[in-house]
Order: C-alpha cells, then structure tokens, then sequence
C-alpha cells in the first residue's frame, strides 16, 4: 500500500526554483504508469546509442534493464519507495531489509538496509540529456533509506553495489568503496554508522 511519509525539495535546473516533493512507501499504478510511459521510453532510446552495457555508462543509461513496475511489488524482505514532483515520479527505490549484513569492521555481521536498486528519472540525469532537470533526487531518496536504516534499528548501516554511473556519487554521499565484487560485476559500497550520522548532519544544513 502506498503511504505519504514526509516531503522534500527539488532543484529545477530548468527554472533555478525550489519546487516541493514528496516521499511515499510503496507505489500505485500511476508510478507503473510513468515508468512505462513516461521512463522506459527514454532509456531504451538512450540504450541504443551505445553498443554494450559496459558502454552504457557514459551516457549514465546502465539501469536501462530494470523493470521498476516488477522490481516494486512487495516483499517481506524489501521496502520499496517513490519521489513524485510536479505530479510526476521522480525517482525509485528499493530497499533489501532482512537478509544482508555489514561487511566492514567492527561492525560487520550487523544488519543493514541494502538499496538493490535506485534511479531518478531520465530527464534528471547528467550525461543522459545536456539539460537535466532536477536535482536533489537521488540524495532525498537515499536520506530515506538512511532513515528507514535508523528505525530499523541498524543505526544508519547502508550497503549497496553502485552502477559504474554511480560510483563516484557514492563516494561522495560518504560511503566506503570496499572494492570489486567478482560474484556481482560490480563495486561494494556501505555507509557504517559514524558515516551516517556525518551524513545526516550534512542534510540538515
């Protein structure tokens, strides 16, 4: 069921405003209906400009695959959310919440909230069109995944595998780059829990 949990603030690069958001757990069929109509287009186009996936990247079009109206059903082990703006859905997230656990010391072992998948939109990435949109997506929707971390009682603990695309935005969140992982064809990243609180403080200036 979809549920309102809080509002945020977006930069519209377009405009150079601040335009309202909101948050919500869950997603209806109007989401669905974005992602196929409004999403999917746009990065199957954009997917065709390049010749693999490793390509892809560099046109920040590597999650051109995922299938958001399947990965968003519900789980017991994923919390799923959504970010809409000016009647649109900006942004997805889905969040692994029981079945993976902290790597780095000294709390590894721990549980944590593992982001399995996150994007913003098409029309608000760099690299994907010259004039993006908005800006402020992708960090709203990973401060909810901190905070959803914290009421779960893992202290902020994150762990995720970044898209080559993202990399660096991770780095620069505060998380920890703990290498290659073989088994997944892509870099581990975790936030431990002095990160997290770093990273909170840095949200509420």
């Amino acid at each position: 069921m979809k549920k309102l949990l809080g509002a945020a603030v977006l930069l519209n690069r377009h405009t150079g405003e601040i335009e309202p958001a909101q948050i919500f757990s869950g997603c209806d069929d109007a989401n669905r209906r974005h992602y196929e109509e409004l999403w999917k287009p746009e990065l199957v186009r954009r997917n065709a400009d390049f010749a693999n996936w490793d390509d892809s990247a560099s046109g920040n079009a590597q999650d051109s695959h995922w299938e958001w109206d399947e990965i968003m059903t519900s789980s017991l082990s994923y919390e799923s959310f959504v970010i809409e703006c000016g009647g649109v859905t900006q942004g997805f997230m889905n969040v692994n919440v029981a079945t993976k656990f902290a790597k780095l010391a000294p709390h590894n072992g721990r549980e944590l909230a593992y982001i399995d998948r996150i994007a913003t939109a098409p029309w608000n990435r760099h690299k994907f069109t010259a004039t993006p949109k908005y800006k402020g997506v992708g960090r709203a929707l990973f401060a909810t995944s901190v905070s959803l971390s914290i009421d779960l009682e893992f202290y902020g603990r994150i762990g995720l595998h970044a898209l080559e695309q993202s990399e660096t935005w991770y780095q620069e969140l505060g998380l920890t780059d703990c290498g290659f992982d073989e088994a997944e064809g892509m870099r581990y990243f975790e936030m431990t829990e002095e990160q997290a609180i770093e990273f909170l403080k840095g949200a509420e200036v």
